[in-house]
């Protein structure tokens, strides 16, 4: 699937490789480091432990054990009990 058109980097008429960029560009940029992942939307689930308040004190203990914000630590915690990603 070649495309030409200007690139968004050198302004140039080129054969695009990616993201809007030549060939040239686009490695360039790769070898600075500056194409990492793209940005991710955020993943917000609210969660209510008024029920539960221990269980919230209990995550936050295991985040500060893991060096994890309290969010991953939900999510990883989740993954584990629930068996996410086994087939199961």
């Amino acid at each position: 699937m070649e495309k030409s058109g200007k690139c968004s980097v050198c302004g140039k008429e080129k054969r695009l490789i990616g993201r809007r960029m030549c060939c040239a560009c686009y490695h360039r940029e790769r070898r600075r480091g500056k194409l990492g992942a793209r940005p991710q939307e955020s993943f917000i689930v609210p969660v209510d432990f008024t029920p539960m308040a221990f269980l919230l004190e209990e995550l936050q203990k295991r985040a500060g054990a893991e060096l994890r914000e309290i969010g991953p630590q939900i999510l990883w915690e989740l993954n584990k009990n629930m068996g996410a990603g086994l087939g199961t």
